[in-house]
């Protein structure tokens, strides 16, 4: 196994800003952070956006969760699949709009949001 690597919060942080001066004020950078449930992600972006805005650099978040497919679309999905995790609460591949999410970050990625 691999040893991990460890870097505090300000080189974490530094390494961000640092990667947001690389493009200009008229673009837009999207980042994805990624973990299992409980991991921090979302504590790590809120954290990110204060020290960007710190920094005059304009951000937001939005999360994965914001798009899950109802309950009863999952149960009815599960109705004509074979895909367990259409029974799930919530998280599981299958269960989320994808297609919204793609047109929302396009939105983002062209400024229209």
């Amino acid at each position: 196994m691999d040893n991990p690597v460890t870097i505090s919060r300000n080189e974490l942080f530094s390494f961000y800003l640092n990667l947001s001066r690389g493009f200009s004020k008229d673009s837009t950078l999207i980042l994805g952070i990624q973990g299992p449930i409980g991991s921090g992600k979302t504590t790590l972006s809120k954290s990110l956006i204060k020290y960007f805005e710190k920094n005059d650099i304009a951000a937001d978040s939005i999360s994965i969760d914001d798009f899950y497919t109802s309950m009863s679309e999952r149960r009815n999905n599960s109705r004509t699949t074979e895909n367990p995790y259409y029974k799930i609460r919530r998280g599981m591949p299958g269960t989320h709009r994808v297609n919204e999410l793609k047109k929302i970050l396009l939105q983002i990625k062209e400024k229209k949001q």
